[in-house]
């Protein structure tokens, strides 16, 4: 069973829930829109024209919001100076290694200024991960993904029952709220992964925390984003496996063994067509296996990097107002992003700048890892588990390396773990909230509280 212990490592003080607020309204200002809510029957993808506008003048309000968080996050460091952030193994280099690359790319960038504006968002952004990454715990951080996260939730529901467009049973419907589907099933994945935490190491609420998981899958269901519900399912899937015994993992991957040939069996049959209708989660049409229009769209992205390969065109600099309007004509639909997170890295700083991301990504999950293996707390995990989504997400999506929550979200975690300094084994004490639950990787799995022991006589 999954640990749900509470260690010192991750003091128990109260919650900053102002902050929480603050950054939930700055995003909110930024990304949210209702034009969303209103969308009937899939129209959620401006027009090319609209995409250009955006490139060309940018959006007031998202330029305020994200200059807000900067100085939030600039005053959360001030408050900070007496305990700075201090480099603690690879992962930080790698951090400040990837900000570098990044404003050095400034140097061949094709669009100078374009470029600028997407670097002073890097460094809004960067100030406000770094704030929250020194001022919060990693209790607090799982907290703040919660409360920002459900509100998005709650704020988008409220908005499709008032007007009128929340129709689940419709044939072609997708809950989006004030996202885009595919943006707000990845807030719904965050809701589950940080309430599925909350559930095991929470001392109070378990029970509320695991009812708003279960909402969360509903809804992610609803926004019938395939991308979404595979890296939220393949994460959780994770956090399980590293969580239980051995006897179980190999259960698991036993069984995982057997199904997958009995499936391929079984895939023509009338059972394997409504297996691939729940997997495409009733979106099953002929643009599924183009991935809705993604891989032409990588065809001639391809052609764009081999012009520049190792450098790229400036950090989000590629997505010019002249080549937005040049590969939306060419694709028949309005396109301002690759569709994957890892060809939008390689156009914007090329194959060395992804190749630092990508090092970037696995230092972090292996110091989350490193984190949970001396603390005992499951909290220490969900670190790894917000790369881990992005790094799953980002093969079909770009939320994750364009100017996002989520990208601020996976900041946080990786400054958190960058320049904060693994709990030693002595300091954590492993306190379950029920004697039967133990950590596996915490003296063999036999860990307990001393009370426990002495309750059962042992």
């Amino acid at each position: 069973m999954p640990p749900k212990q509470i260690t010192s490592s991750h003091p128990r003080r109260r919650l900053p829930v102002g902050i929480y607020i603050i950054i939930t309204l700055v995003f909110l200002l930024a990304e949210h829109e209702l034009a969303f809510t209103e969308a009937r029957h899939g129209e959620f993808i401006p027009a090319a024209e609209e995409y250009v506008r955006k490139v060309e003048t940018g959006d007031m309000k998202r330029r305020f919001a994200l200059s807000a968080l900067g100085v939030l996050g600039f005053i959360l460091l001030l408050q900070r100076r007496s305990r700075p952030l201090r480099i603690n193994g690879a992962l930080a280099w790698f951090v400040i290694l990837f900000l570098i690359w990044a404003v050095a790319s400034l140097s061949w960038a094709e669009n100078v200024p374009l470029t600028v504006r997407r670097l002073v968002v890097l460094m809004m952004l960067s100030l406000g991960a770094g704030g929250v990454a020194a001022s919060m715990s990693g209790r607090e951080i799982v907290h703040m993904v919660f409360f920002c996260c459900t509100f998005y939730l709650l704020t988008g529901v409220t908005s499709e029952i008032a007007l009128g467009n929340f129709l689940p049973l419709k044939t072609g419907y997708r809950f989006a709220g004030t996202f885009h589907p595919n943006h707000q099933g990845l807030n719904c994945a965050f809701v589950l992964l940080s309430s599925l935490i909350l559930r095991w190491t929470e001392t109070r609420h378990r029970r509320l925390y695991a009812a708003i998981g279960v909402t969360a899958v509903c809804f992610l269901i609803l926004t019938k984003s395939r991308t979404a519900f595979t890296s939220a399912m393949a994460t959780a899937g994770i956090l399980w496996m590293v969580t239980s015994p051995v006897k179980h993992r190999i259960t698991a991957i036993l069984s995982t063994i057997i199904a997958v040939p009995i499936g391929v069996v079984l895939f023509e049959t009338d059972f394997g067509k409504t297996m691939k209708h729940i997997f495409f989660l009733g979106r099953e049409n002929p643009s599924a296996y183009t991935l809705t229009g993604r891989v032409p769209l990588w065809q001639q992205a391809i052609e764009y990097f081999d012009i520049r390969p190792f450098l790229g065109y400036g950090y989000q600099g590629f997505w010019t107002p002249e080549r937005v309007d040049e590969v939306s004509s060419f694709q028949q639909w309005g396109i301002v992003q690759a569709h994957s997170g890892y060809i939008d890295m390689i156009l914007s700083v090329g194959i060395i700048g992804c190749s630092i991301y990508l090092l970037m990504l696995a230092l972090g999950v292996q110091r989350s890892w490193r984190f949970y293996r001396s603390s005992g707390s499951a909290v220490d995990l969900f670190a790894g588990s917000v790369i881990c989504i992005g790094i799953f997400a980002s093969f079909l999506e770009s939320a994750f390396v364009l100017h996002s929550i989520y990208n601020f979200f996976s900041l946080a975690v990786l400054i958190f773990l960058a320049f904060t300094p693994i709990p030693r084994k002595s300091a954590a004490i492993p306190v379950p909230l029920s004697p039967c639950h133990t950590n596996p990787h915490v003296n063999g799995g036999t860990s307990q509280h001393p009370a426990l022991r002495a309750r059962r006589g042992t």
